[in-house]
């Protein structure tokens, strides 16, 4: 009897670890997910959502990017949102689409989601404005913005180049000093701009503002082809008051000459520092010829300029 029983328990043991192995196998998780496809107009903000991806089992799921061009495009939170990590990522005039691998793990589950965002054009001033977008959208000509948007601009906008002073010149440590008004000036050893150039934002240094003045009458001035003459006005700037002022124009005309270099006309004094590399041209009046120069005077001005028209 004993032999017996033994027999039938040495029998049903593997059968029970076949049965339990089965079981095992059963409860393994089948996991599924969506794939995104989706558009998104060009210069989304920081973490908006671009969509999402559903799951068949949501508990203890766990979303990572695994690639993705450009790299650092996108991000994804624990839910399986999708969002912009990299708004500069999103610029239609660099890519018009942006894809990525998401690698979805649950215990010893894995699967994949492939996104694909279509990106699609915009006017890309108004998209990077912020505190002066209302501003933007309801003015034809010049408007002042934030140095913050400016720096945006020159960062963002594709092509961009800095025309004028440099930003090392610019932020030399030294006093500004003030010139005389109703004077057109130029520096000699500013940096012109290239050909083709849309000239879509400006800054200067303005030591009394416009005086109240509602119509400004403070003009950037562009010529083609020679630091000296064939000044055109690109203005007015609107009314402003005194220290670092910032401007932007949706410009529609582009520089036809290997070479254009940029002046400004003021009926006010504006700042300048001493620079003994530079040379300032200047009238006075607002002219289109500079007849005069002084030497080791650096009139502070700069432009930022694009090849690319990306506004309506």
């Amino acid at each position: 009897m004993y032999f017996k029983f033994l027999k039938t328990f040495i029998w049903c043991v593997p059968l029970c670890i076949v049965i339990s192995c089965s079981d095992d196998q059963q409860d393994s998780l089948n996991l599924e997910a969506s794939d995104l496809v989706t558009t998104v107009t060009e210069n989304p903000a920081q973490n908006d959502v671009l969509g999402a991806i559903s799951v068949n089992e949501s508990d203890g799921t766990i979303f990572s990017v695994s690639a993705s061009d450009p790299m650092g495009a996108i991000s994804v939170d624990s839910f399986g949102q999708v969002l912009v990590s990299d708004p500069a990522a999103f610029d239609f005039e660099t890519r018009t689409s942006v894809t990525a691998t998401i690698s979805i793990v649950n215990g010893d589950a894995t699967t994949f989601s492939n996104i694909n965002i279509s990106i699609t054009d915009a006017d890309d001033l108004q998209t990077l404005l912020t505190t002066s977008r209302t501003a933007y959208e309801n003015t034809s000509g010049w408007i002042e913005v934030t140095e913050e948007e400016y720096n945006v601009l020159a960062a963002r906008i594709a092509g961009v180049s800095k025309v004028g002073v440099s930003d090392t010149d610019f932020n030399a440590p030294v006093p500004i000093l003030q010139t005389a008004g109703d004077i057109t000036v130029k520096n000699d050893i500013d940096i012109p701009m290239p050909f083709g150039s849309y000239l879509f934002a400006f800054k200067y240094y303005s030591t009394n503002g416009t005086n109240g003045n509602a119509e400004g009458q403070v003009r950037p001035k562009v010529s083609e082809g020679s630091p000296t003459t064939g000044y055109i006005g690109r203005g007015p700037l609107p009314p402003h008051s005194a220290g670092f002022r910032y401007f932007v124009r949706a410009e529609s005309v582009a520089t036809n000459a290997s070479n254009s270099y940029l002046a400004i006309y003021s009926p006010y004094s504006m700042g300048w520092k001493e620079n003994f590399n530079s040379e300032m041209f200047f009238r006075f009046g607002n002219g289109s010829d500079l007849t005069n120069g002084v030497n080791n005077v650096q009139i502070l001005i700069q432009g930022l300029v694009t090849p690319l028209k990306q506004w309506d």
